[in-house]
């Protein structure tokens, strides 16, 4: 499993999941070592930053995933993500 560089989310602004790799799956989560983790709940957005969004609770991950044996591949964007408030660090791990 590859995991990608934190990335910050936030409530302003839709954040795009991007693929680092060749990957099936990428999932994405509130980065454990937050203090107070979990902190804040947010919004999923797929495919597009038009579509959904489906709502996650603090501490939930977040698992984008290509059908039918296909993959995801470098620089194409999975899906978005925002906070319901403020901001927070995520992690990317794709496999």
């Amino acid at each position: 499993m590859k995991t990608g560089p934190l990335f910050t989310v936030n409530s302003i602004s839709k954040v795009a999941v991007t693929a680092l790799t060749v990957c099936r799956r990428i999932t994405v989560a509130e980065d454990p070592s937050v203090t107070g983790w979990p902190t804040v709940g947010y919004l999923v957005y797929v495919p597009t930053q038009n579509d959904g969004p489906l709502q996650k609770d603090a501490g939930q991950e977040q698992v984008f995933e290509k059908p039918h044996g296909r993959f995801f591949t470098p620089g194409e964007v999975a899906g978005y993500v925002a906070t319901l408030t403020g901001s927070t660090s995520f992690n990317q791990y794709e496999d």
